[in-house]
């Protein structure tokens, strides 16, 4: 982390704090010397849970291992039949800490190129994998949520959006990790009618 970074990580640490101060300077206990307010021990435990909530565990050293550069192979199904085929880059990287990835996608779509950005994290205190999801065929920012399953090495998401005639779509999505260099990305879609359909694959490998 650079200077800069450390300095605004700094400075918003100091804010959250001190507002934290603020709200309850009321409720928290004088200092007969200083005037100021000491932390009560229920504020103390309240503080060790934040810090615990905040803290990178296993979860999220898990998702370490898929940053990098990969070089992807795109298929997109619009129908029965053949999916289309188109090469595609993906970059992912560690910020905030080991906190979450970020996800850089360039490729190829309906004839034209494509970008797109991922954020991805674990929630401590939910305990699911969560994320959000935006790019150039949409304006809208997708939130996923899910589970990873040791046994079949797959993380499943699902998100629910809003189709353009106001239904519902909902979205299924599972990245399978096939080795430390190879991992598939799975997109299934199914409308109000409950039928589900694979629309998107994407094959990444490790550059």
């Amino acid at each position: 982390m650079n200077r800069r970074s450390m300095l605004a990580a700094g400075v918003a640490v100091v804010g959250l704090c001190f507002a934290a101060a603020v709200v309850r300077s009321d409720d928290a206990p004088k200092d007969s010397a200083s005037g100021h307010g000491e932390m009560t021990p229920e504020q103390h435990k309240e503080m060790e849970m934040w810090m615990k909530l905040s803290s990178p565990g296993a979860e999220h050293e898990r998702m370490m291992k898929h940053v990098g550069t990969w070089n992807c192979e795109v298929k997109v199904w619009h129908g029965p039949g053949e999916p289309e085929v188109s090469p595609g880059k993906s970059v992912m990287t560690s910020i905030l800490s080991g906190r979450y990835v970020e996800e850089k996608f360039t490729g190829n779509a309906m004839g034209g190129p494509f970008e797109g950005r991922g954020i991805f994290g674990y929630d401590n205190g939910l305990k699911k994998y969560v994320a959000t999801w935006i790019d150039t065929m949409s304006t809208k920012i997708m939130t996923y949520e899910g589970e990873y399953d040791e046994g079949s090495k797959a993380l499943t998401m699902r998100s629910t959006v809003i189709a353009p005639d106001g239904s519902k779509l909902h979205f299924r999505g599972v990245t399978t990790d096939v080795s430390d260099d190879k991992m598939v990305f799975e997109m299934y879609r199914s409308g109000p009618d409950g039928e589900e359909a694979k629309e998107l694959e994407i094959t990444y490998t490790r550059a």
